[in-house]
């Protein structure tokens, strides 16, 4: 376990203790894990996902940029949609520019991972009748790579494909983690037993994700 990643899980017990944890979050059960994002979120399951395309334009535009909502956890869930969004974009490039198979495997995991993520975001934005924002806002927020980066991942095959979308992925995935920070340094962030494991799941993926992609960087 590296320093940065024992760090971060020394002060996510700490947090649990401030919390006032009865139990430890990791033994909870899967329907503890979703907490307050059944019931009421399952009976409007089909308002829950807030298709994108339903939205009228004065809510994307409301949406775009960084959200400013008082609520750290609001905040992550608005930001994290359209961050999670450039990944699944990222991952759907590795068709037909002769990725790797190791390559298209990372990215494939990437894809229905963060397309899960994003279901739940949604779905806890919607339940609270927080605005759900379109899946690309247009802002970039950490470790998003840029309409130039992009460009050059689309334009790019075999080795250089590979090379790209790895370094593009771990800048991506790093950007993830410091929102992660974010949160968990924020007053209040992450104190409800459904944000923190979203934020868990969110920081577990996301760095075995980086170690994996960084030891494919050093192969042959």
């Amino acid at each position: 376990m590296s320093q940065i990643t024992l760090a971060r899980h020394t002060r996510l017990a700490l947090l649990l203790l401030a919390a006032g944890c009865a139990a430890p979050r990791q033994a909870a059960t899967p329907a503890a894990d979703h907490g307050a994002m059944t019931g009421e979120a399952d009976r409007a399951a089909h308002h829950s996902e807030m298709d994108h395309a339903a939205m009228d334009h004065s809510d994307h535009a409301a949406m775009d940029g960084m959200s400013t909502d008082p609520s750290p956890d609001v905040r992550f869930m608005q930001d994290m949609i359209p961050h999670h969004a450039q990944a699944i974009d990222m991952a759907a490039l590795v068709d037909g520019r002769g990725a790797s198979r190791a390559v298209t495997l990372v990215a494939e995991r990437i894809r229905v991972s963060q397309a899960d993520e994003i279901r739940r975001m949604s779905r806890w934005l919607a339940v609270r009748d927080k605005p759900v924002p379109a899946s690309h806002s247009g802002h970039l927020m950490a470790g998003m790579l840029t309409p130039e980066q992009m460009a050059a991942l689309a334009a790019a095959t075999g080795a250089d494909f590979d090379r790209l979308f790895l370094t593009g992925m771990i800048q991506h995935h790093r950007g993830a983690l410091t929102m992660v920070d974010q949160i968990l340094d924020a007053r209040g962030g992450a104190q409800a037993s459904d944000v923190y494991q979203l934020v868990s799941d969110i920081e577990a993926d996301q760095t075995t994700e980086i170690s994996r992609m960084q030891s494919l960087l050093t192969q042959p």
